[in-house]
Protein backbone atom coordinates (compact mmCIF):
# COMPACT_ATOMS: atom_id res chain seq x y z
CA UNK A 1 0.00 0.00 0.00
CA UNK A 2 3.01 2.28 0.36
CA UNK A 3 3.34 2.60 -3.44
CA UNK A 4 -0.29 3.66 -3.76
CA UNK A 5 -0.03 6.19 -0.95
CA UNK A 6 3.18 7.60 -2.45
CA UNK A 7 1.61 7.91 -5.90
CA UNK A 8 -1.47 9.64 -4.51
CA UNK A 9 0.54 12.06 -2.39
CA UNK A 10 2.34 13.16 -5.58
CA UNK A 11 -0.97 14.05 -7.27
CA UNK A 12 -1.49 17.84 -7.05
CA UNK A 13 -5.16 17.53 -6.00
CA UNK A 14 -4.65 15.11 -3.10
CA UNK A 15 -4.37 16.62 0.33
CA UNK A 16 -4.41 13.51 2.53
CA UNK A 17 -4.17 9.73 2.11
CA UNK A 18 -4.87 6.67 4.20
CA UNK A 19 -4.96 3.03 3.18
CA UNK A 20 -5.68 -0.32 4.72
CA UNK A 21 -6.09 -3.96 3.81
CA UNK A 22 -9.48 -4.97 5.11
CA UNK A 23 -10.10 -8.14 7.08
CA UNK A 24 -11.98 -11.18 5.96
CA UNK A 25 -11.96 -13.50 3.02
CA UNK A 26 -11.08 -12.37 0.53
CA UNK A 27 -8.81 -9.62 1.76
CA UNK A 28 -9.78 -6.42 -0.01
CA UNK A 29 -7.29 -3.60 -0.32
CA UNK A 30 -8.88 -0.21 0.15
CA UNK A 31 -7.44 3.25 -0.30
CA UNK A 32 -9.25 6.25 1.12
CA UNK A 33 -8.32 9.68 -0.18
CA UNK A 34 -9.34 13.19 0.71
CA UNK A 35 -9.10 15.39 -2.36
CA UNK A 36 -9.85 18.95 -3.31
CA UNK A 37 -13.34 19.29 -4.72
CA UNK A 38 -12.28 19.98 -8.32
CA UNK A 39 -10.63 16.58 -8.68
CA UNK A 40 -12.75 13.72 -10.01
CA UNK A 41 -12.29 10.32 -8.33
CA UNK A 42 -11.92 8.65 -11.73
CA UNK A 43 -8.97 10.93 -12.52
CA UNK A 44 -7.25 9.88 -9.29
CA UNK A 45 -7.89 6.25 -10.17
CA UNK A 46 -6.32 6.74 -13.59
CA UNK A 47 -3.32 8.44 -11.98
CA UNK A 48 -2.81 5.48 -9.64
CA UNK A 49 -3.37 2.97 -12.44
CA UNK A 50 -0.76 4.68 -14.60
CA UNK A 51 1.75 5.11 -11.75
CA UNK A 52 1.63 1.95 -9.62
CA UNK A 53 2.60 -1.59 -10.68
CA UNK A 54 -0.38 -3.90 -11.13
CA UNK A 55 0.34 -6.15 -8.11
CA UNK A 56 0.31 -3.05 -5.88
CA UNK A 57 -2.98 -1.60 -7.15
CA UNK A 58 -5.76 -1.27 -4.60
CA UNK A 59 -9.08 -2.92 -5.30
CA UNK A 60 -10.96 0.31 -4.71
CA UNK A 61 -10.11 3.98 -4.45
CA UNK A 62 -12.58 5.89 -2.28
CA UNK A 63 -12.57 9.68 -2.24
CA UNK A 64 -13.75 11.37 0.94
CA UNK A 65 -14.21 15.09 1.66
CA UNK A 66 -11.60 14.76 4.40
CA UNK A 67 -9.91 12.13 6.52
CA UNK A 68 -10.94 12.26 10.17
CA UNK A 69 -7.96 12.29 12.52
CA UNK A 70 -7.45 10.97 16.05
CA UNK A 71 -5.84 13.15 18.70
CA UNK A 72 -2.45 11.69 17.81
CA UNK A 73 -2.91 12.73 14.16
CA UNK A 74 -3.42 9.23 12.75
CA UNK A 75 -6.35 8.58 10.38
CA UNK A 76 -9.45 7.51 12.27
CA UNK A 77 -11.76 5.88 9.74
CA UNK A 78 -14.57 3.39 9.94
CA UNK A 79 -12.97 1.07 7.39
CA UNK A 80 -16.07 -1.11 7.08
CA UNK A 81 -18.07 1.95 6.02
CA UNK A 82 -15.29 3.02 3.64
CA UNK A 83 -15.11 -0.49 2.14
CA UNK A 84 -18.87 -0.54 1.54
CA UNK A 85 -18.96 2.97 0.09
CA UNK A 86 -18.76 3.98 -3.53
CA UNK A 87 -15.37 4.06 -5.12
CA UNK A 88 -13.46 3.57 -8.32
CA UNK A 89 -12.38 0.01 -8.96
CA UNK A 90 -9.31 -1.43 -10.65
CA UNK A 91 -10.82 -4.53 -12.31
CA UNK A 92 -8.98 -5.59 -15.50
CA UNK A 93 -11.00 -6.39 -18.60
CA UNK A 94 -11.06 -10.19 -18.76
CA UNK A 95 -12.89 -11.35 -21.90
CA UNK A 96 -12.51 -10.48 -25.55
CA UNK A 97 -15.86 -8.67 -25.50
CA UNK A 98 -14.88 -6.69 -22.39
CA UNK A 99 -11.59 -5.67 -24.00
CA UNK A 100 -13.33 -4.67 -27.25
CA UNK A 101 -15.89 -2.55 -25.38
CA UNK A 102 -13.12 -1.10 -23.22
CA UNK A 103 -11.20 0.00 -26.32
CA UNK A 104 -14.31 1.69 -27.71
CA UNK A 105 -15.08 3.43 -24.42
CA UNK A 106 -11.48 4.59 -24.07
CA UNK A 107 -11.55 5.95 -27.62
CA UNK A 108 -14.91 7.71 -27.28
CA UNK A 109 -14.32 9.06 -23.77
CA UNK A 110 -10.63 9.92 -24.18
CA UNK A 111 -9.50 7.64 -21.34
CA UNK A 112 -6.36 5.53 -21.19
CA UNK A 113 -7.78 2.90 -18.83
CA UNK A 114 -11.20 1.36 -18.35
CA UNK A 115 -12.22 -0.98 -15.52
CA UNK A 116 -14.68 -3.84 -15.95
CA UNK A 117 -16.75 -2.22 -13.20
CA UNK A 118 -16.88 1.24 -14.80
CA UNK A 119 -20.17 2.62 -15.98
CA UNK A 120 -20.44 4.83 -19.01
CA UNK A 121 -21.99 7.84 -17.29
CA UNK A 122 -19.52 7.95 -14.40
CA UNK A 123 -16.69 8.12 -16.94
CA UNK A 124 -18.17 11.29 -18.39
CA UNK A 125 -20.44 9.76 -21.00
CA UNK A 126 -23.47 11.73 -22.18
CA UNK A 127 -26.09 11.45 -24.91
CA UNK A 128 -23.71 12.69 -27.62
CA UNK A 129 -20.94 10.25 -26.75
CA UNK A 130 -23.48 7.47 -26.19
CA UNK A 131 -24.62 7.80 -29.79
CA UNK A 132 -21.06 7.46 -31.06
CA UNK A 133 -20.37 4.62 -28.64
CA UNK A 134 -23.46 2.73 -29.80
CA UNK A 135 -22.55 3.14 -33.46
CA UNK A 136 -19.00 1.89 -32.89
CA UNK A 137 -20.09 -0.97 -30.62
CA UNK A 138 -22.77 -2.19 -33.01
CA UNK A 139 -20.42 -1.88 -35.99
CA UNK A 140 -17.34 -3.50 -34.43
CA UNK A 141 -19.11 -6.19 -32.41
CA UNK A 142 -21.92 -6.92 -34.86
CA UNK A 143 -24.68 -6.29 -32.32
CA UNK A 144 -27.84 -4.17 -32.20
CA UNK A 145 -27.39 -2.50 -28.84
CA UNK A 146 -29.88 0.31 -28.09
CA UNK A 147 -29.48 3.52 -26.12
CA UNK A 148 -31.84 2.23 -23.41
CA UNK A 149 -29.86 -1.02 -23.10
CA UNK A 150 -26.62 0.92 -22.67
CA UNK A 151 -28.08 3.00 -19.85
CA UNK A 152 -29.79 0.02 -18.20
CA UNK A 153 -26.60 -1.92 -17.45
CA UNK A 154 -24.63 -1.35 -14.26
CA UNK A 155 -21.14 -1.55 -15.74
CA UNK A 156 -18.99 -2.57 -18.68
CA UNK A 157 -18.81 -6.21 -17.54
CA UNK A 158 -22.61 -6.46 -17.49
CA UNK A 159 -22.80 -4.90 -20.95
CA UNK A 160 -20.27 -7.42 -22.27
CA UNK A 161 -22.25 -10.31 -20.80
CA UNK A 162 -25.42 -8.95 -22.38
CA UNK A 163 -23.76 -8.73 -25.78
CA UNK A 164 -22.24 -12.21 -25.43
CA UNK A 165 -25.65 -13.65 -24.49
CA UNK A 166 -27.10 -12.34 -27.78
CA UNK A 167 -24.54 -14.13 -29.88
Amino acid sequence: MIAVETALRKHPDVIDVASRVTDGPPARRIVAVAAQVHCAPIDLRDHVWDTVAEPDLPDVLVVLPRLPRADDGSPQLNWDAVASGEGCSFVPLATGTERAIGEIWAEVLGRTRISAEDDFLSLGGDSMTATLLLDLTNDRLGTTLTFDELLAVRDLRELARSIDARR
